[in-house]
């Protein structure tokens, strides 16, 4: 066994990511409508708390995401 076969290809990481990140953003969508709707709930306003937390943190990494990719444009550019 060679040490590059158990390696993860950067690119089918991303995509990965990416496509966790959205299903995240969808589930928190989901998450607005018994609000919305006026279907109070006990468990309505934690999960509202955790959709915004689960919100901010795919921000922040889309963010990281858009900086790196700006900074790797620059440097190739000259």
């Amino acid at each position: 066994m060679t040490g590059g076969e158990n390696r993860v290809d950067p690119e089918k990481k991303l995509r990965l990511a990416i496509g966790i990140e959205n299903g995240l953003i969808l589930l928190a969508i989901v998450a607005l409508w018994p609000v919305i709707l006026g279907w109070p709930h006990r468990y309505s306003q934690p999960l509202l708390l955790l959709a915004v937390a689960v919100m901010g943190a795919v921000a922040w990494r889309r963010w990281r995401r858009l900086l790196a990719a700006m900074k790797e444009a620059r440097q190739n550019n000259g």
